[in-house]
């Protein structure tokens, strides 16, 4: 206990009226005086009732004695104070001092108790002097709480759907652990230091800890989980290669059956894909598709057994042979189709042929290898299927056999009806319309010949009168009936103001009008001319003949675009058609074919052989406009005629632009 003593003033004399004439109650009033004093007391053991706790200083006075000194304040009763000063307690105050432990501490409190002493001299003087008695206790306090300790534990390594028992420990040195609580990624897995964890994505699991002690303090730490995928451990003993019964061929089919040999029970896989399982008998057939292939086609047969071990792969090589291929094995006169092929047939030595049967020793040389379109090419990218191309002309024979299989509509413009069929036994009033129609869709059947759009679709329009109005008439019907090219092997040398307007409304539909320019061998620029061949909405051809060069009787001039097949009589054998006179037969089969078929020539047979080329083009690109056809069949034409050809800017009066070249221009077409 410590006392201490403050001052409130100066040592000195107050003197309250102190002059005469006062009244008496203020005569009366004691004079009052301070003192600063301080005085302080440390009391380091227990203080009981009547110990002495400090000493107040009173000062003496030699005239004037001390009668009384006495405390006063709120805890005045507390204490007692004697004549001389001294203080003591009128009660126990205990300060205990209490042994600290581990887990306490000692803090010292104090409580200070405000006091006045008051000195009362015989004079009645009063002497007032403040003054604080502190009394020390020491409490107990809580020491501060240390943290607990947490181990995660090391990271670990697992597999995927493998699970794993994680482990963590957890300490308190002043206290206790109340509570685990595992998580990953905010989601609790666990509240107990064990448990089982069942990875179920590869990666990196990060497992977090945290525990709390039990006053309320928590620690975390954490590991990894590292998940990979699962090491399945194979059997490595693979199956034995397999083998085939018997060995592919060479094929004109889209699929070939081949049986393969191999261990019970294992699977079979063809070019990466699972096709079926070997069964008991050590065998399973399956199919190798070709279609679509045009040559060699690979396939590769794998044997696996159920740990997916492989065996070494079966290379097995088919040939296909594809209707493109086919022509020359089916096609029964294939070597006649010099347009088509004319390296073939000038190895086949046919204008020989064809001269000893008719004993015609005017028969100029051989075919010239590069007297065809280059259509086998032009086959590998396109066979025209399904663009409709009309044919007008004098009708056709809707059954014959190299024909029918590829007609879309017939129609009479005439008659109005479907009947277009020329009925005639007159050999020279034949169907020239039958000629045309079947070098442009002559379908691929091993049957004669083939068109230069194999795959299309014909319509057939039979119109022989000469009034515009059935001109026209043909046109709008093909038109109304989804023809993409019109294909026409006639004129007039005036065509009419109607009919020129009806092909300018045919372009700006978007369909491509062939005509042919005529087979008189003279120039259509002459004065008086005007052949539909020349009008600048179509498309007009020249024929070519055996030797790749301009026929002699086929007609030029300026408006014509370019020059196809059409083949010589005086020259050579000509070209072979479908027979103008059907089942009839024709003089001009040289007894070389059937009476379906017959070596003909002239521009009219160019003209559907460019309509089929622009069948193709089509067939590739079906947003390609009529200008743009034609500018390509311009720009891919071969310049034919070597020294005597004049090419002016491209153009060479007789040979237009040139002939015409399938691959190029389908080619073209495409981009």
């Amino acid at each position: 206990m410590k006392l201490k003593l403050l001052a409130i003033g100066i040592w000195g004399i107050l003197l309250i009226g102190c002059g005469g004439g006062e009244s008496s109650s203020e005569a009366s009033q004691p004079e009052i005086e301070t003192l600063t004093q301080t005085e302080s007391f440390d009391i380091n053991e227990s203080v009981i009732k009547g110990t002495n706790v400090g000493k107040v200083t009173i000062p003496t006075k030699t005239d004037d004695a001390v009668k009384t000194v006495k405390l006063s304040g709120i805890n005045a009763n507390k204490f007692s104070i004697s004549k001389d000063g001294f203080i003591s307690t009128n009660s126990t105050l205990t300060i205990q001092k209490l042994l600290s432990n581990s887990s306490q501490k000692l803090e010292r409190k104090e409580k200070t108790y405000p006091l006045k002493v008051i000195i009362i001299y015989n004079s009645e003087k009063q002497l007032i002097i403040n003054i604080e008695i502190t009394v020390y206790s020491y409490v107990e306090v809580e020491a501060e709480n240390k943290v607990p300790l947490v181990n995660a534990g090391s990271d670990r390594t697992t597999e995927i759907n493998k699970a794993i028992t994680i482990t963590g420990t957890a300490s308190d040195t002043d206290g206790s652990i109340i509570s685990y609580e595992w998580k990953k990624d905010s989601i609790v897995l666990a509240t107990t230091p064990s448990f089982s964890y069942l990875p179920t994505i590869i990666g990196t699991d990060v497992l977090v800890l945290s525990v709390t002690d039990n006053d309320g303090a928590i620690s975390n730490d954490s590991m990894s989980v590292v998940v990979s995928a699962i090491e399945i451990v194979l059997d490595t003993t693979a199956p034995t290669k397999p083998t085939l019964t018997t060995t592919p061929t060479t094929t004109i089919a889209d699929t070939q059956s081949v049986e393969v040999n191999g261990e019970v029970g294992t699977r079979v896989w063809l070019n990466g894909n699972n096709v079926g399982t070997i069964g008991s008998n050590g065998k399973l057939t399956i199919n190798l598709d070709t279609s679509g292939v045009d040559g060699t086609k690979t396939f590769s047969i794998v044997l696996k057994d159920s740990s997916d071990n492989a065996s070494e792969a079966l290379v097995v090589n088919i040939e296909k042979t594809t209707k493109l291929t086919r022509i020359v094995s089916d096609e029964t006169y294939y070597k006649y189709l010099w347009h088509i092929d004319s390296k073939n047939s000038s190895e086949q030595k046919i204008v020989a042929e064809v001269a000893n049967v008719t004993g015609k020793e005017a028969l100029e040389g051989n075919i010239d290898p590069n007297a065809d379109i280059n259509i086998l090419e032009a086959w590998k990218i396109t066979k025209g299927k399904g663009i409709k191309v009309a044919v007008i002309d004098d009708g056709a024979d809707v059954n014959h056999e190299d024909l029918k299989e590829n007609i879309f509509l017939a129609y009479n413009v005439d008659g109005k009806t479907d009947d277009i069929y020329h009925h005639s036994n007159n050999i020279t009033d034949a169907s020239h319309g039958n000629n045309c129609a079947g070098f442009i869709g002559a379908p691929i059947n091993g049957k004669g010949i083939v068109g230069i759009a194999p795959e299309s679709k014909l319509i057939l329009i039979r119109q022989e009168e000469e009034a515009d109005s059935a001109v026209i008439e043909a046109f709008e019907y093909a038109k109304n009936n989804g023809a993409k090219v019109i294909s026409c092997s006639w004129g007039t040398s005036a065509v009419s103001e109607a009919i020129v307007a009806e092909l300018k409304s045919l372009y700006d539909a978007g369909i491509t009008v062939v005509f042919a320019s005529g087979n008189e061998g003279s120039s259509l620029d002459d004065e008086g001319i005007d052949d539909e061949s020349e009008v600048q909405w179509v498309i007009g051809v020249g024929a070519s003949s055996e030797l790749n060069d301009v026929a002699l009787y086929s007609n030029y001039g300026m408006n014509i675009d370019v020059i196809a097949p059409g083949g010589n009589h005086s020259t050579s054998i000509g070209i072979l058609a479908l027979d103008d006179s059907g089942d009839q037969g024709s003089t001009k089969n040289y007894g070389l074919v059937s009476n379906n078929y017959a070596f003909t020539d002239g521009t009219s047979f160019s003209a559907p052989i460019v309509a089929g080329v622009v069948a193709l083009m089509y067939s590739v690109n079906p947003n390609i406009t009529p200008k743009e056809v034609r500018d390509i069949l311009i720009s891919t034409a071969d310049k034919v005629g070597e020294d005597k050809a004049d090419y002016w800017n491209g153009f060479d009066l007789e040979r237009a632009y040139g002939k015409i070249n399938a691959f190029k221009a389908v080619q073209k077409a495409q981009k």
